[in-house]
This record gives structure tokens, sequence and C-alpha cells, in this order.
């Protein structure tokens, strides 16, 4: 009996060979104009099923015998768990394949239709912020800020001083890396003004994310322009994250600038 139950269930691992081979050359977008069509869909579909029903019908009256048996605890236990693993494959491998086939078509339709473009037009930016960390990419970010402008635009230079002193005192700090940084603001806006820009620049302290935000409003800026580094490990979490919360909390345009 045991034999015969070992071979039955070879016998079952047919449908599991055949089904996912229906699903494959039934799908268009694999196949494309090599896909089944409708009428040898049934037919595959059906011969499918008969296949699995002698099968499994064998299976279930062999198992049947093998319970009626006196003792063999053992295979029992395996026959429940094996029905229960295999009825769980069948219907992954029967429905899944149709319920994702569905969920696409559906995510295809979302958008709806395609709107008419008519009004492409918006008001020129008159206040465009610059967010600097005094990289040697800053040329590279500003170059970019300066080609979203035009001739009357206002460009405001902000940097965060974070030092441990400038997190603890504020706008009262006095060490070298705030007066260095105020210096190399400073040079920028003349630089950029004796070339005829309209320029100003702010500094803040301590959260780089919150006085970011807070420039930019008190500016009232109709643009931010950001750097990203394309760092990777903790350095890409790190800026990421500066990035990710301040454009949240900002409801106009973020250039983000890839230096």
């Amino acid at each position: 009996a045991l034999l015969v139950f070992s071979q039955v269930i070879l016998s079952v691992q047919l449908g599991f060979a055949v089904i996912p081979l229906i699903h494959f050359v039934s799908d268009k977008k694999e196949m494309g104009e090599f896909a089944i069509k409708l009428l040898t869909k049934i037919a595959a579909w059906l011969v499918a099923a008969i296949l699995i029903y002698l099968n499994v019908n064998n299976l279930v009256v062999q198992g049947i015998e093998i319970f009626k048996s006196p003792g063999m605890l053992g295979w029992k236990t395996a026959i429940v768990v094996f029905g229960i693993i295999f009825v769980w494959l069948f219907c992954m491998m029967t429905f899944l394949p149709l319920l994702k086939r569905r969920r696409e078509s559906k995510s295809i339709k979302i958008h709806g239709n395609t709107q008419l473009l008519q009004n492409l037009k918006v008001k020129p930016i008159t206040t465009i912020a610059i967010a600097l960390d005094f990289s040697n990419k800053d040329e590279k970010l500003i170059a970019y800020a300066l080609s979203q402008g035009i001739h009357s635009t206002h460009f405001i230079l902000i940097h965060v001083v974070e030092s441990a002193s400038a997190k603890y005192l504020g706008e009262q700090t006095d060490d070298d890396e705030t007066r260095i940084d105020k210096q190399r603001l400073l040079s920028y806006q003349q630089q950029l003004q004796t070339l005829g820009y309209k320029v100003t620049a702010h500094i803040g302290y301590r959260s780089r994310v919150k006085e970011i935000i807070r420039m930019v409003k008190e500016n009232q800026a109709g643009m931010l322009v950001m750097g990203a580094h394309r760092h990777s490990g903790l350095k890409d979490y790190l800026f990421g994250e500066t990035i990710e919360a301040v454009r949240h909390q900002l409801d106009i345009p973020v250039l983000i600038v890839n230096v």
C-alpha cells in the first residue's frame, strides 16, 4: 500500500507542472502574440482539472486505506500534513497569478484618462533660497539655483552652524566655526552681488531641519534649492533624512541637485 501511495504522490506533482505552464502561455504580457487563444485555454484547464482530479482521487483512496490500517501513526500524521500543504500550494499556484493579473489591470486604470494640458503657466519665482553646507560643490549648487531665477529674482543664501557651541548658545556663539562660516557666506554674497545678482545671506544655529524651514518661511522664499551628495550607508541616511524632513514641511517647490 505504501509503494502505491508513494507513486500516487508522484503523479499528483504533474499538476504542479501543468498549471504554472498554463498560466505562463496564457499571459499576453509575457507571450505577446504567441499567447494561447480562449478555446485552447479552456481545453488546457479542462485537461488539467481531469488530471488533478484523477490523481487526487487516487491519493484520497490510498490515504483512506492507510487510515483503516492499525498503527502507522507516523504515516497518518505525514498524510494530514501533506494534505494541508498540498491544498495551500494548489490554491497559491492556481489563484495567485489570477489575482496578480487582476491587480495589474486595475493599477493601469487607476490614474484615469489622460488630462488635457491647458494651464502650463506659473508665476515667475521672485525669491529663491539656497541651502549651503560649504562643501566643494557649492558652486554647482548655486549655478543651478541661479538658472531657476529671472533678472529680478532675490536669492537667499542660508547656512546652519552645527558646532557644539552653536547648538548650546545659538546666536550668541562666537567660536571659530561660526566665524569662518559667516565669512564664507559673506564672501559668496559679495561675489554674486558683484555679478549683478540681488543676494542676502542668513545663518542659523542648532537644528539643521528646523532652521532651514524657519529661514525659508521668514524670507517668504518661493523655491528652495538643496544639494544631495550621493552618500552611501550612514551618511546617505543622515543627509537623506534632512532633505525628506525639510521638503515634507514646505509647500513650495524644492529642487534637489545631485552634486
